[in-house]
């Protein structure tokens, strides 16, 4: 009996999993309190993010990838201010520099990048690139053409 009494678990790593890329635009607002009304807001840097907007509007706005921040039409919502305390939009920065990137990637212990700062500073350009891809991004390889399901009838 080859392999019997062999246990089987998954491998486990310690950290964070994040959650699949595919559909994110789909899901807002962004970060754990809902501070970040788009996916373009969240590639600013945090002192350029929005420090209010209106919460409740459920029109997308497909530009930014989110919610629009205009107050509904039946004037629902309420104001969300990112100045108060648990309401802050920052970390999650994309502010880099060019230097501080490389020195990471060289030795990340002892040049880590700051607290917070998760990637390169972006431009516009950059910004809707990112946002184009994310539209169309699939996280699992596309099922080929060819290919038949096994058959699993008597």
């Amino acid at each position: 009996m080859q392999g019997f009494g062999i246990l089987d678990l998954p491998q486990q790593i310690a950290g964070y999993k994040p959650r699949p890329l595919e559909g994110v635009w789909a899901t807002p607002p962004f970060l754990h309190n809902g501070s970040v009304p788009t996916i373009y807001q969240m590639l600013l840097p945090p002192e350029d993010r929005d420090r209010s907007f209106t919460v409740g509007n459920r029109l997308y706005d497909a530009k930014h990838l989110g919610y629009e921040t205009s107050p509904p039409a039946d004037g629902g919502g309420f104001l969300l201010d990112t100045s108060i305390t648990g309401n802050h939009n920052s970390g999650h920065a994309f502010v880099a520099t060019p230097e501080q990137l490389a020195a990471a990637r060289h030795d990340p212990k002892g040049h880590p990048l700051p607290p917070g700062v998760i990637g390169p500073l972006l431009g516009d350009d950059e910004r809707y690139a990112i946002l184009e891809y994310l539209k169309v991004h699939r996280d699992l390889p596309a099922t080929p053409a060819d290919f038949q399901p096994a058959d699993c009838g008597p």
